[in-house]
């Protein structure tokens, strides 16, 4: 398992810095993406009692859902009509973002219990970063936190040294 969570951590990295590059970068960034994902299925599976995976699956229904509507609804036409419809747009966008908030709380409680669990400074940081960035969400900075902590959560991945006994 530690040689597949190392592996799979150079390729999330790999993917996210070439997820910079115009043109290709979409590409990498959405195999990043799934593939930090998959990392955070295997890290649940150490028995740290870490639960990133369910808070994920849990931002990944209920940001896309709305916002897949609203895209598909087409957002700019409808906030056009009327305030009402704005104003509701508006709440809806908070809500979320508040959502988002409340869960990357969560994972970054899980990050750091891992980073303790492990000694390993790689996940506090990304725990660290996590958490700022829970607590600034709603004023939108927070995504930044949230965006910089994942390539301390991929080098904590590359770095993973099991530690012989559960704490």
């Amino acid at each position: 398992m530690q040689k597949t969570i190392n592996l799979l951590g150079v390729i999330a990295l790999g993917s996210f810095v070439a997820g910079m590059f115009p043109t290709i970068g979409i590409y990498f960034s959405i195999l990043g993406f799934i593939l930090t994902t998959v990392l955070y299925a295997k890290v649940d599976k150490l028995g740290y009692g870490t639960n990133l995976l369910n808070f994920t699956l849990y931002q990944w229904v209920v940001i896309l859902v709305p916002t897949g509507i609203l895209t598909y609804l087409g957002v700019e036409r409808f906030s056009q009509s009327s305030n009402g419809t704005t104003y509701l747009i508006i709440m809806l966008v908070v809500a979320l973002l508040l959502f988002l908030a409340f869960t990357n709380y969560f994972i970054a409680k899980s990050l750091l219990s891992l980073g303790e669990q492990t000694d390993s400074l790689w996940f506090k940081i990304s725990g660290t970063l996590t958490k700022v960035g829970a607590f600034t969400m709603p004023v939108l900075i927070g995504m930044l936190f949230v965006m910089l902590a994942q390539p301390f959560f991929l080098l904590g991945c590359i770095l993973y040294k099991p530690t012989g006994e559960l704490k």
